[in-house]
Parts: C-alpha cells; sequence; structure tokens
C-alpha cells in the first residue's frame, strides 16, 4: 500500500511540474523527500489534533488547519502565481 501510495505520489508531482504547477526547475530528488513529508503528517495528524493545546479547535477549524500545513509543504514548489494565491490563503488559515 505504501508503495503504491509513493508511486501514485511521485507521478503526481511530476505531472504537476509538467503542467506547470510546479516550477520547472524543481529537481526528481525532491519530490521523494515531499512524498515522505505528506505522508507523515497525513499519518499522524488526527493523533496530534487530539492533543490538548488543540481541544480548543472545533472539527472543522482543525480540518482546515491541517489541511494548510499540508498545503505549506507544496509552496516552495508552486509556480510563484499559486505560491502568491496560496500564501494568501495561508495567510487566512493560519
Amino acid at each position: 500500500l505504501m508503495q503504491n501510495r509513493r508511486h501514485m505520489f511521485l507521478a503526481l508531482f511530476e505531472q504537476y511540474r509538467k503542467a506547470g504547477v510546479f516550477e520547472a526547475t524543481v529537481e526528481d530528488h525532491l519530490f521523494p523527500l515531499l512524498f515522505e513529508q505528506v505522508f507523515i503528517i497525513s499519518d499522524s495528524w488526527v493523533r496530534y489534533a487530539r492533543l490538548p493545546q488543540n481541544s480548543h479547535l472545533s472539527q472543522e477549524e482543525q480540518i482546515e488547519h491541517y489541511v494548510a500545513v499540508t498545503v505549506a509543504l507544496f509552496l516552495p514548489y508552486f509556480n510563484s502565481e499559486l505560491r502568491a494565491e496560496v500564501s494568501a490563503w495561508l495567510k487566512q488559515a493560519g
């Protein structure tokens, strides 16, 4: 399962680069690292959200926060226009 997910994400990242979502200069060797970051967050965010310091947040606020945390991983890879748009959203969501 993990290997299939890794393969799918790496293919997705390559498509993002080809389509211009990611900067054309993003190097291939960064994609496996980005996958690991996404995997670690997606596998752990529910446990982290249940920590006492997060109990004041509603379920919707917790979801929005962890979507922002995950999307922020992609920020350095996005093209400049998308980076500015997502960065503005992250300021509001953060």
